[in-house]
């Protein structure tokens, strides 16, 4: 796989899947940041992604690295640290700094700055850069190794403001930096993601569901993978392994595994497996002998749907009248009523929104994830009412106000001088949207981020080094729409 991975050129699918935003493109599997920082530093061919790589793991909002100044996020460069400075003694660093347009990224790039400034061997150099990352947020102990730095710097030649610029940038970044080999480590992951997701999305979005992984919730991941065109089934008792599994009849497709289930024991899941198949409820309630929160698991999941008296058409109230009747609180008559409903098709137009939508509310409630339907798609047409924009059509809308709905993928929460920004990721049935609430906007709505949501979102677009989002100034609960 590796070396596909690397025969793929830069006008190849797996290419481009490098540079395509998503929770599980290849630079997005460590944090949502990283698919605006990709933008930040253009890849013209494969040699550059490590460094690219090495800004998306950076995650630089939440490390300061990457600083918020506007709508801005501004890095440390060589221009930071030495500024215009045309002495021979800094083309080294310079030229070692030219593949990452003069970004300060890796220990390397730390320990060669203070060598060069300071006038230092990279031995000492290292063990200065560790004594700092070992002060943390210390002024006296920063303070006693800045006054040594200088009066190495000053020792060796160098000018005092371009030695004070150095030790600003390796002291502040120093926390932050990460060695080059960690880098290429990653970059190889990030390759073999863009292969998997481009040439075997099936099997990659089961091992993505199977091993989850990272900042966003599994409904986000899920949802991506189905974005990518790969169906998702719900978990099955007499189809079901204990993972998600690959199924290729009747059509390819990925089955929930019965341990996705949340509140179903192992034990549980391994009596289902070695009593079916089951005819019927009633034999599976003899075999497995699940207790009744795990029972109500597997009813509310859409796990027993083929076994009757439950069918598919008939959730949710057949399965709540059964979990009634196990409760003494409904007695066989009932049962029988919504049956007859059931299968004269009476249920339907007063029915049909309301099963999908509580179908969705169970499935995320017992498998953290969404399998028959996508929230937003559902609510989509309450959405255009209000005048709100699919997350696909606001690249077309920079510079203008936009109304969206989406479901709260990530949060961050960053100190600024003026109070504390709030990075946001949203998802709708089309993607994701990345927003920012500054100090004012989030001071007066940003506790109202209080669940998944969805929310009813105000904003305008921006667009910066061809990353796009959309700066929040209003923001509810969409259930509280007007």
């Amino acid at each position: 796989m590796a070396n596909s991975a690397r025969s793929d050129s830069t006008s190849s699918p797996c290419w481009r899947e490098t540079r395509w935003p998503g929770p599980y493109s290849a630079f997005a599997a460590v944090a949502p940041i990283a698919t605006s920082t990709r933008g930040r530093i253009r890849s013209i061919s494969a040699s550059s992604q490590g460094r690219q790589a090495s800004i998306s793991r950076c995650d630089g909002v939440r490390c300061s690295l990457l600083r918020p100044r506007g709508s801005h996020l501004k890095c440390f460069t060589t221009s930071d640290a030495i500024g215009g400075e045309q002495d021979g003694r800094y083309g080294e660093l310079r030229a070692r700094l030219a593949h990452s347009r003069g970004v300060l990224l890796f220990d390397e790039d730390i320990i060669r700055l203070l060598a060069t400034v300071g006038g230092m061997d990279l031995a000492s150099a290292d063990a200065l850069r560790t004594a700092v990352v070992a002060a943390g947020e210390r002024p006296d102990a920063l303070a006693g190794l800045r006054a040594d730095f200088l009066e190495r710097s000053l020792g060796s030649g160098a000018k005092r403001s371009v030695a004070e610029r150095a030790w600003e940038a390796a002291a502040r970044f120093a926390s932050y930096s990460f060695a080059e080999a960690h880098a290429a480590s990653y970059a190889v992951l990030a390759w073999q993601a863009a292969w998997l997701r481009t040439h075997a999305p099936l099997e990659f979005g089961c091992a993505l569901i199977n091993q989850h992984r990272g900042l966003y919730p599994l409904r986000t991941t899920a949802a991506a993978v189905e974005r990518w065109g790969v169906t998702l089934l719900p978990p099955d008792v007499n189809r079901s392994q204990l993972a998600s599994t690959v199924e290729r009849e009747p059509s390819p497709a990925v089955r929930i595994g019965l341990t996705a289930i949340k509140g179903l024991t192992r034990r549980t899941a391994n009596d289902l497996l070695d009593g079916r198949p089951f005819a019927d409820l009633g034999q599976l309630l003899e075999s497995a002998r699940p207790v009744k929160r795990e029972f109500r698991a597997l009813l509310l999941s859409g796990a027993c749907d083929e076994l009757p008296p439950l069918s598919p058409a008939g959730y949710p109230l057949v399965h709540d009248v059964v979990l009634e009747g196990m409760a003494g609180e409904a007695g066989h008559g009932a049962l029988s009523d919504v049956l007859e409903r059931v299968k004269r098709g009476s249920l339907a137009e007063e029915f049909l929104a309301y099963q999908a939508l509580v179908r969705v509310r169970n499935e995320i409630r017992f498998l953290d994830m969404h399998v028959s339907e996508h929230p937003m798609r559902l609510l989509r047409a309450e959405a255009d009412k209000l005048g709100c924009l699919r997350s696909s059509e606001l690249a077309s809308r920079v510079g203008h106000p936009v109304r969206f709905v989406g479901l709260l993928a990530a949060a961050r929460r960053v100190p600024a001088s003026n109070g504390e920004l709030r990075f946001l990721t949203f998802e709708d049935e089309a993607g994701l949207v990345e927003a920012v609430l500054f100090p004012e906007a989030n001071a007066r709505v940003g506790e109202r981020l209080t669940t998944p949501g969805p929310y009813l979102v105000t904003g305008a677009v921006r667009e910066t080094d061809g990353d796009m989002h959309v700066v929040v100034t209003e923001l509810a609960p969409f259930h509280e729409r007007n």
